[in-house]
């Protein structure tokens, strides 16, 4: 079904029930669950509930441990707020997360308790239960039975900060208790339990007439990059200790001095050994709305990842926005690599790393752009939407007629 037919869908739920992995207030709009949720509630109602969280942020193990306690408080205050015709958020009154099982019994009531409310207030009757963050399984069990869908965006118990064999558990009871489970990493589909008919592969989605339409007019010139030498090797993102490779970037920069290197993105740790280098400019935090203007000026695309466990089972949403703006893109290796081949340079050492942004430096001609969108195009958030609406409209037939 095309995007324009999609707005058009009729759907017998009268509401969906969202326990988000991200929290609204301060997570960018980019994340899956977002992006879903917005698209979603142009055909059906969306309560979104804030991430429940997996631990409380401590010195030691926690970037900017007083930070995120702070930005959790204040977003708890904004209580329940309309984000659109059809959509709501909430963020619940709860203690700090923990795995003990005393705090999490009060946590799992108390949550349970505020979300029946709201539901009861927005007279949603009829709804579909996404899951995305794990430790929602304990507020299930107290809450009205519904469809479930576990949205399997990340390998949460992979999280370097998570306690793992807690989350893992809680994941394994998402896995068994929903009645059917999305992937974005087909390895971690082919790893987790489960029947495979009831498992799906949705993969991400993109804002791809957003991203798109910033090379429309030819060059991008950014007065952010004044001064700046080309070709410009650019990152956007959250910068984060457990997904960046702050050293493959720092040797990229230092080997590469006759290129510029900008990162855009929020950084939860200190980069000024890489800020200070002469060819590296850092804007940081930019709203989401100017992020296809400042990408569309980038003459190469990168992201360092880390190889770690945490990026083997994730699918990065970048990785569809530099294909939506004809961005030629070095990565390290990922899974989702394979699904576009040759369109990525995929290096496996820091010297194939800075060797292929010396390659893709000239290839970002018109023909190049073209074949690099048009392996996205397809992928709009608002098609993923309708693809869920009619899994979860599958699901609940299928769970009427077994029952």
């Amino acid at each position: 079904m095309t995007e324009s037919s999609s707005r058009n869908h009729a759907t017998h739920f009268d509401g969906v029930l969202c326990f988000g992995g991200i929290d609204w207030w301060y997570h960018n709009r980019a994340h899956s669950d977002a992006q879903i949720m917005r698209c979603l509630a142009e055909h059906v109602p969306v309560l979104f509930v804030n991430s429940l969280g997996m631990r409380m942020p401590v010195p030691g193990r926690s970037t900017q441990p007083a930070h995120r306690i702070l930005r959790k408080i204040r977003s708890t205050l904004r209580g329940l707020r309309k984000v659109g015709p059809q959509m709501w958020v909430y963020s619940p009154v709860m203690l700090p997360p923990s795995h003990r099982p005393r705090i999490r019994r009060v946590n799992s009531r108390l949550i349970a308790c505020q979300v029946r409310l709201i539901l009861r207030i927005l007279g949603f009757r009829r709804w579909f239960t996404w899951v995305t963050v794990p430790t929602a399984c304990d507020v299930l069990e107290k809450l009205p039975a519904s469809p479930t869908i576990f949205n399997r965006s990340d390998a949460f118990s992979k999280f370097p900060e998570a306690r793992e064999d807690f989350i893992r558990s809680c994941e394994d009871r998402m896995l068994v208790r929903s009645d059917l489970t999305l992937y974005v990493n087909k390895r971690l589909m082919a790893e987790d339990i489960g029947a495979p008919e009831r498992k799906h592969y949705l993969g991400h989605g993109v804002d791809f007439d957003f991203f798109a339409g910033a090379t429309r007019n030819g060059r991008i010139e950014c007065p952010e990059f004044a001064g700046l030498k080309r070709p410009i090797v650019g990152f956007f993102g959250a910068i984060d200790d457990y997904t960046v490779d702050l050293g493959l970037l720092k040797r990229a920069a230092q080997s590469l001095p006759d290129m510029s290197f900008v990162l855009i993105g929020l950084s939860t740790l200190d980069i000024s050994d890489i800020t200070s280098l002469p060819n590296v400019r850092y804007l940081g935090f930019r709203p989401y709305a100017e992020i296809p203007r400042l990408g569309a000026a980038f003459d190469v695309a990168i992201m360092p990842w880390l190889r770690t466990d945490w990026i083997t089972y994730c699918n990065p949403v970048k990785l569809k926005e530099y294909l939506s703006l004809g961005l030629p893109v070095v990565t390290t290796p990922i899974p989702q690599a394979d699904e576009y081949p040759g369109l990525l340079q995929v290096a496996a050492s820091a010297d194939q790393f800075i060797e292929a942004i010396r390659r893709c430096a000239g290839q970002k001609d018109p023909e190049s752009v073209r074949r690099r969108q048009q392996a996205v195009e397809a992928d709009s958030w608002h098609n993923k939407a309708l693809e869920v609406l009619h899994l979860a409209e599958e699901t609940a037939r299928n769970k009427a007629v077994t029952v």
